[in-house]
């Protein structure tokens, strides 16, 4: 077996932040604000934050876990091919 190169440690470390800080959000959600940008000239007045309600925040939780477990998968299974 092959040992982790720096890159692929690098990537599992920010998998399982990702995984970890979802599911803090999973189960413990905050309504708070989301820094957000846009380039639209409509929109150049408004302030650069969404607020997010809990909920949502929730969405965003699962959305990490996905991409934190995707993230891992790909690097595990890319080094068995």
């Amino acid at each position: 077996m092959k040992r982790f190169t720096g890159n692929e440690i690098a990537g599992l470390a920010l998998a399982a932040l990702l995984f970890v800080g979802g599911t803090s959000l999973v189960i413990w959600p905050q309504a708070g604000l989301v820094a957000r940008e846009t380039r639209h000239p409509d929109l150049a007045n408004v302030a650069p934050f969404d607020s997010v309600n809990a909920p949502k925040s929730r969405t965003v939780g699962v959305i990490a876990i996905a991409f934190g477990a995707g993230l891992a998968a790909i690097i595990v299974n890319g080094r068995n091919k």
